[in-house]
């Protein structure tokens, strides 16, 4: 039993230290909170919802980087070589995420949109069909 509590706590230790280290800070928001931080222009609003799902409404000024690419990463790299400040969502919140994962080296500051497109239609907010 000892050793099983000794591994448990090296893996809580090495766990702790892994998110300690990280440089991004990305608050997740609620609908309303992410519409104050939008509005304020400090942020580059990136949908990773796929082109379609983009197509068919989005949070008007986003680009679309679709996290599902291959080169997801670089393209949020070259997106973001001047605007380290972002603001990102998908449609539920999950993709949104899994994006904060794949792009953790980056050192990126914003927000997320905790809820995604549901959360933000849910919440009154309209969405934009223009071509970007």
């Amino acid at each position: 039993m000892s050793k099983l509590k000794t591994i448990l706590i090296l893996s809580l230790v090495i766990t702790t230290t892994l998110f300690a280290q990280t440089g991004q800070s990305i608050k997740s928001l609620p609908a309303v909170e992410f519409k104050k931080a939008i509005d304020s222009g400090k942020y580059l609003l990136i949908d990773v919802r796929t082109p379609g799902e983009f197509a068919d409404g989005h949070i008007a000024g986003a680009v679309n980087i679709n996290v599902g690419d291959s080169d997801f990463v670089k393209k949020i790299q070259s997106k973001t070589q001047k605007q380290k400040q972002i603001a990102i969502y998908c449609r539920s919140g999950r993709r949104s995420k899994f994006a904060l994962s794949q792009i953790e080296s980056l050192k990126l500051q914003g927000v997320e949109l905790n809820d995604g497109i549901i959360g933000w239609q849910q919440a009154g907010f309209g969405l934009s069909t223009d071509k970007k």
